[in-house]
Parts: structure tokens; sequence; C-alpha cells
């Protein structure tokens, strides 16, 4: 971070603005007018420096009276938008004309000066108590801003009242959402602003929310605060480009800069506020002391405040040098939306657009397809189902592999959406008409891996598809039925039910070979294992592994966590209430399962804390993303956001029962009894 203690001098004229080159010029005329325009513009600018804003209409009265030309430049709206843009700091119109937009700064800014106005005293509904949770005796107004037409107030309660200004009406009272307090005025307003169509205020517990000016409505949080890791928010300002918010009570960590589009955090630090950190914390139980402020002016320069310092930063500059880092963007890029290589030409490009496909999933904006394939070949369908039934999905950045009942997995290539290969297990002895249905599925950099109920394991290249090799031949009495499976370019992972002690077979993905066995997950579960392989109704146990290389398997019972390299146990959960085990998945750090009585619960893989929770009744099957969740439940698939188990939408189509279902972070996919493939891309096209 910058700082500078200098500013610039007001005693002298600006530096002149040459000319456009690319404005008409009069060849007639003695005074070619575009030279003339930007003589009056550093004129008045000039004028305004030196004597004030109001200074600047006289010295142009004093141009305009020159000659017949000189004043036909008073005619140019492009000059009177240039100056109110310059002295004025206007920069969209009110008025008709940029000619009209200036008299009216000019006529106000006199009026302010001889004390001419209109008083007025704005009324509002009083507190609501079922919202106002503190036990303040008196509601306070913390904060104030203005805009064009809306003037914002913040209380000591955590709301915001909103009022339109050219009627003095209330439009809207807002209300931060709710959670745990860290003082009765934790929740106080810490600071307030305006946007071109949004309005964000922030609380003293470092929560942030956004609500819309145009079409008021329940905010939403933008940030959720850490008082323990960041201190209190003290104050809170932005502009179009940045939010700056100013912390006491951590050390080093008085500044905390975010992008306004992305919202994203781009820098945390500085001192200004170190000496005062008792004082920030008083503030959670006594409001009664001003502890620092932040403002940020016109020209992006941050200004902050304390009793005893001042501090000055560029943001603009600083950050913009910062944004030009593609290494700043790979990390960004890896930590948050864990990619790891590029689809787009930069880091850069490669975030803004993994963020704004996020913002889609939220905003439920996609492309619906349903993906058609070839019906089966009897030749290659040797089991006596009635019905063909998808059993598996899994995604790539191009394809999706479909595993179905019959042992078959169908590819396809999702910039097309068509279908590529089929691809069928080899031929082997029976243990049931099931046994060879596809278990487990799942891509690794370059091939696609599938197991079935028999054990088997098959290997396939995605870039030049052939027949499968079998890289294993399963053994059903020796281990059991192979339940669940999945892997990464690491390791491949088997969960299998109906032999005790050898729940869990880890292999080598490079060399294939086996490296452990054992655990009792689902020794519990062993003759539900069998079943399967003569009804695929039940799902018995999911196994699922994370980035980091931690597996999560589940049953009805009980969850188990263990680091795949080590096969060291992390954690174990046994459930009080049986989960359905069709709505259980972990993605990065977050696992997430559904009780019998349709409570979601959303946790940390590492340390089973608990997130989140919501209510998914009849969710049947459920899948999670990076940042969002999705359940089955009765015709439709709703959707959650993972942060707080917000509840956002339901997908507009409806659909038959559902047999599978997955998503990652652009796409979701649901197959259902029909035996269509349902496709929902939330991908942003750069």
């Amino acid at each position: 971070m910058s700082t500078t203690s200098s500013s610039s001098s007001h005693d002298g004229g600006g530096d002149f603005q040459q000319p456009s080159h690319s404005r008409r010029r009069f060849n007639s005329a003695a005074w070619p007018e575009p030279f003339l325009e930007a003589l009056a513009t550093q004129i008045a600018i000039d004028a305004a420096l030196s004597f004030g804003r109001l200074a600047a209409a006289p010295a142009l009265s004093n141009i305009f009276q020159v000659c017949r030309t000189w004043r036909r430049v008073s005619h140019s709206d492009l000059l009177w938008q240039t100056l109110t843009r310059r002295i004025w700091q206007r920069h969209h119109l009110l008025h008709p004309s940029w000619h009209d937009e200036y008299i009216y700064r000019h006529r106000t800014s006199r009026n302010f000066r001889s004390r001419r106005y209109i008083y007025t005293t704005l009324n509002f509904p009083p507190p609501n108590d079922n919202n106002n949770n503190n036990n303040n005796e008196t509601l306070s107004c913390r904060r104030l801003a203005l805009s064009d037409y809306h003037l914002a107030a913040g209380f000591s309660d955590g709301s915001v009242r909103l009022f339109h200004l050219p009627t003095r009406l209330h439009v809207s009272t807002f209300h931060p959402h709710q959670r745990n307090h860290f003082g009765p005025f934790s929740r106080a307003v810490s600071g307030i602003f305006f946007t071109d169509s949004r309005l964000v205020f922030s609380s003293l517990d470092g929560d942030i929310h956004v609500v819309s000016v145009h079409a008021p409505g329940a905010p939403r949080r933008a940030h959720l605060g850490d008082v323990v890791t960041d201190g209190v928010l003290v104050d809170f300002t932005g502009s179009n480009r940045w939010w700056i918010g100013l912390y006491a009570g951590v050390p080093n960590r008085a500044f905390h800069v975010r992008n306004s589009n992305t919202e994203e955090l781009v820098f945390v630090g500085g001192t200004l506020t170190d000496a005062d950190a008792v004082l920030g914390w008083h503030l959670l139980i006594d409001l009664s002391e001003h502890v620092g402020r932040i403002r940020i002016t016109n020209d992006e320069m941050a200004v902050g405040f304390t009793r005893s310092r001042l501090i000055v930063f560029d943001v603009c500059r600083t950050w913009r040098r910062v944004s030009h880092s593609d290494l700043l963007w790979q990390t960004l890029t890896r930590r948050i939306w864990q990619r790891h290589h590029l689809l787009h030409p930069s880091w850069h490009d490669e975030y803004i657009y993994r963020h704004r496909t996020s913002r889609n999933f939220r905003s439920r904006r996609y492309i619906y397809t349903t993906l058609n394939f070839p019906p089966p070949n009897d030749n290659n369908n040797n089991n006596n189902n009635e019905t063909l039934s998808c059993r598996r999905l899994a995604l790539s950045d191009y394809h999706l592999a479909a595993g179905f009942s019959d042992g078959s997995v169908r590819l396809f290539h999702l910039p097309t959406r068509l279908h590529v290969s089929t691809f069928h297990p080899h031929q082997r002895n029976h243990f049931g008409p099931f046994s060879r249905a596809v278990s487990g599925i799942f891509f690794t950099d370059s091939r696609l891996v599938f197991s079935s109920l028999d054990g088997d394991i098959h290997v396939v290249s995605v870039h030049a598809p052939g027949a499968p090799r079998r890289a294993h031949l399963g053994d059903v009495v020796t281990d059991g039925v192979l339940v669940d499976f999945t892997g990464s370019n690491r390791w491949w992972i088997g969960l299998y039910a109906g032999v005790p002690n050898r729940a869990f077979h880890v292999r080598n993905s490079n060399t294939e070979e086996l490296v452990f066995v054992g655990g009792t997950l689902t020794d519990a579960d062993a003759v539900l294992g069998w079943h399967l392989l003569i009804d695929l109704s039940e799902h018995v146990g999911r196994i699922r592994i994370t980035n980091d290389e931690i597996a999560v398997g589940f049953t009805r019972s009980r969850l188990i966590v263990f680091d795949v390299r080590s096969q060291i146990i992390l954690g174990e959960e046994e459930f009080t209430r049986p989960i359905n085990v069709g709505t259980t998945d972990a993605y990065d750090k977050a696992l997430m399962f559904v009780n019998t009585r349709g409570v979601a619960n959303l946790w940390q893989v590492d340390s089973l804390q608990e997130i989140c929770r919501f209510m998914a009744r009849g969710g049947l099957l459920g899948c999670i993303n990076g940042g969002y969740s999705f359940v089955f439940t009765g015709g439709g698939v709703r959707g959650w956001e993972l942060d707080h188990g917000e509840y956002l939408y339901i997908l507009r189509e409806r659909i038959r029962d559902a047999t599978a279902m997955v998503a990652d972070e652009r796409y979701a996919a649901v197959s259902t009894s029909d035996n269509n493939i349902h496709l929902w891309d939330f991908g942003h096209q750069l």
C-alpha cells in the first residue's frame, strides 16, 4: 500500500488540455472552435481551482463576450459536459442538457453560500420488535448516505431506512440477516453508501449487505463478518469500483479492500487503528465513541482517520498494478475455484469466467438441454432388465459420462451435446442380474475409469475412444460387492459391502496396484450390499475424495473421513437418525447429507463441524459443487447456497424420478427413470 503526505496545489492553474484531434475544425473561422472549447475549459477549471467553483461561471461569461465565434462555443454541449464533470464531479444527467446541468449545479452551490434552502423532517415507522433483538433503550441513527433521489439512514439495531427525496416519503426498511451477537450493538450499522443501482451497508460485526435501490427486497449478505479474525468494522465506504472497510481490534488488519463487482477481497493490511484496538472492541457495548473514519474520493484516493493519525493511499493505482499479475490470478483461481489448468487465454480471464459462472448458479441463469443416445444393443446387454437405468453420472470440462445398469457407459461431448461413444465391459460370469451394473465412474486428466458391482474396473482413453481395458478383475466372494467407486489422478477408492473388515480398497492410479484394504464402515450393511446384485432400488454406501486427498465414506448410519495417503482416520460420526445415502456428497472442504426427516446438513470435511443446515423434505438424491447444493425432491431439483443454507430456487424444468445426479462448477446433470439425461449449463460465455 502506497501512502502520500503531499497534496496538489490549488494556487495555480491546471495543465492545459489540448483540443481533440478528432474534432472537426471550421477553416473559415479565425479561431477554430475545438481550440476555443479547450481554452474555455482550461480557463474555467483554473478559475475554479484558484477562487472556488462559483468563479468558473463568471470566467466563462467573460470569454463568451469576446466575439460571435466565441459565443458560438457556448452552445457546445460537449464543453458543458466536460466542465460539469471537472468542476461539479457530475457524470450523468438529471436535466435535459449538460448546459442545464451546469447551471443547476452552479445555482445550487450559490444557495449553499447564501443559506437558501427548504427544511423538512423525515418521518419513519417505529422499529419492529421482532426484528430488533437488541436491548437498546433508544434506537439511534448511526450513519446517513445520499444519492440523487434517495436518503438512507442506518440504525443501531442494524436496520436501514430508505427515503425518497423528491417526495420525502419513507420507502422501505431493510434488516440484516440474523446471526449470533458479539455484544448489544454488534449489529449496529457502521457504514452505508450508494452505487449506481445498489445500497451497500455494513455492521460492526463485519457483515456486509447489498440491496437493489430500484426494486427493494430483502438484502443479500455479500460477506459474513468474522470479528475474531478481523476485529470490529468501525467504518465502511465505497464507490462503483471499490469497497473499503476500516477495522479496529486486531493488529495489521486495519484496511479491507474489496472489488465491488466481484465482491472479492483484494487486500488486507495496515496499522492505522492498532493503537485503538480497545476502543474498537468497546463499540460492541457502547456507541458513544468515534474510533475511526474512512472516505474515498472521486479520484479513488482513500483517506483514513483516527484520533491520532491520518493516512492517504491511492486505491486505484495500487490495485491496478497488482491486478496485472497473472500469478496472482492463477493463485486465486486455484485457491478459490479449485482450477489447476486453463480453459481461457489467461488466469485473469479464467477467474472472471469462474466468478460469473458461479453468479449464474445463484441467479438461476442457464441453458437447459436433454441428451439423447442410441438404445441399448441387445447383443451387448445380456441382463434380463426390463428397463435400462442410468446409475452414475460424471462430468469433466468437455465430457459427460453416464453409466447404466447393463454395465455400459455412454460418453457425450458437452460443447456439442452429442453422443460420442458407448463402452461395454468385458464379458464374464454373472453373480446376479445386476452384477454388471455400473457402480462408479470418474474422469482423470486423460482417462475415463468405471467400475461395476462385481468389482471389475475398466479404463478407456477419452481422447481416442476405443474398447475399454479391464484394469482389475473383481472377486465378489473375497471382497464383497463394489457399491461405490471414485478416484483422482493419484488414487482409486472402492467402497465394498458384504465381507467384514474390507470396506475400503485403495489403489494407486498410476500403477493400478492395491495399496490398502480394510475398514468396517459397511459391515452392518452386508445384506444390503449382496441384495444390490438383484435389486438396485437401495443406496448402500457412498465414497468421495476431495481435492486435498481426503476420503469421505457414508452409509445410512455412519460417516468416516480418512487421509488417503496415510489411511489415518480423521473423523467418524454415528448418526442417531438414519440418512438417505443417495443425498450424500463431498466437494472440496464440505460434505452434505439429508436425514430421513428431511434435514440437510452441511459439514466441514476436516473437522466435521456444521456449516449450516436447511430443510430438504422428500430429498432422495443430492449433490454439491463449490458453492451450491442441489437436491431432487418430487419432480424438481431445488438449489441452496452452501455458506448459510439459503434456499435459492427450483429449476424450472419438471422431471421424472431421478436415478443419478452430479454437479461441478459449470454444469448440473440428472438422469431420470424415463432414460433422459437432463443437463443445465450455467457457464458464462466470455
